[in-house]
């Protein structure tokens, strides 16, 4: 944040930057670590493209998101997807960029429990979690059906394996805090959860 104050302070002594055709700009992202998606990234970074309007303030505005965001000790054996890009909204009137919003940055696939994939059991499951200004979850209120059902004890295991899911994703900081939904499908053999997924609740309507 102190980079980009710096150059609002400088904004009066440059030329106005002209409107882009497009507000939205992407920057690609740049994941540090051995295998960023196995064990997921050690360092984040992102590439701005230099003819942007006002370059450095949208480079400056993507490192200070970045900067905040907590970088966890997920386990060698947790996969990951990463996304390839972020996108920042650039304000006319303020010539100043802002995130969009809801951007999903690292994303956790699911372990699926041994006892469900032993059993063949597939199951589904939705999370509602309020996302902190750092970008992180917090801890989310979870709601699995196993075969349109919920047995107590593979229940549970389903919820803990969607819950550590949703702790080890990250998203792009916005600054204020929000309410997410958050959901998980596992087909098991022929044990496909297509025809309940509808069934699960809407946890952040419910919360609200």
């Amino acid at each position: 944040m102190i980079a980009a104050a710096l150059l609002i302070l400088a904004a009066p002594v440059e030329p106005a930057a002209p409107a882009p055709d497009t507000p939205v700009q992407s920057c690609v992202m740049v994941y540090g670590g051995h295998e960023p998606e196995t064990g997921g990234p050690r360092s984040l970074a992102a590439q701005c493209p230099a003819g942007a309007p006002y370059p450095d303030r949208l480079q400056a505005a993507v490192d200070s998101a970045l900067d905040v965001i907590p970088l966890g000790r997920w386990g060698r054996d947790r996969a990951f997807h990463l996304a390839t890009e972020v996108l920042f909204r650039f304000d006319p009137e303020t010539a100043r960029y802002h995130p969009e919003p809801r951007q999903v940055l690292i994303s956790a696939y699911l372990d699926i429990p041994s006892a469900l994939f032993e059993a063949e059991r597939g199951f589904a499951c939705t999370a509602a979690t309020r996302i902190g200004p750092d970008g992180r979850p917090g801890e989310p209120d979870v709601y699995c059906l196993v075969e349109g059902e919920r047995p107590r004890t593979i229940t549970r295991e389903a919820e803990r394996a969607a819950r550590d899911a949703v702790l080890a994703t990250r998203y792009v900081p916005t600054g204020e805090r929000y309410c997410e939904t958050i959901e998980y499908t596992a087909t098991i053999h022929r044990s496909d959860p297509a025809g309940y997924v509808d069934q699960l609740p809407d946890l952040c309507e419910e919360g609200e």
